[in-house]
């Protein structure tokens, strides 16, 4: 199991988007995520298509690397923390973004006590 520390450690500067102009070696949170995992499964001779330089992937892309990672997290948690990772990524809260990768990247119980503890509701993607 891998967490949002030890992915940081290799890709500690995210960037928003909509903030920052991007270079060729810009990423968001879940590109930090898709580039950890990329780089580690391309050691093991994996199929992953060549990672990109500038690294911002979708929703489908970010659940899908969540689920891959974390096989106890159902779709639905799995969509719902790629939307908050995201969304808090892309308003520049890249502290609260690292926190719900690493939420879904560690999360075992079907109790979801990180998001009930930030008092976030069912939908809710930030803080209200």
């Amino acid at each position: 199991m891998i967490t949002a520390a030890q992915i940081r450690t290799q890709y500690p500067r995210p960037i928003s988007t909509g903030t920052c102009p991007t270079t060729r070696y810009s990423y968001c949170v879940g590109g930090a995520l898709y580039l950890y995992v990329h780089s580690r499964e391309s050691l093991l001779h994996s199929l992953l298509p060549a990672a990109p330089t500038c690294c911002f992937p979708g929703v489908g892309e970010i659940r899908h690397l969540l689920q891959h990672e974390n096989p106890a997290l159902s779709f639905e948690r799995a969509d719902f923390a790629a939307m908050r990772i995201v969304a808090l990524n892309d308003i520049g809260q890249f502290e609260e973004s690292w926190q719900a990768l690493d939420w879904a990247l560690t999360c075992t119980d079907a109790v979801d006590e990180h998001v009930e503890s930030e008092g976030i509701h069912e939908g809710e993607l930030v803080p209200a």
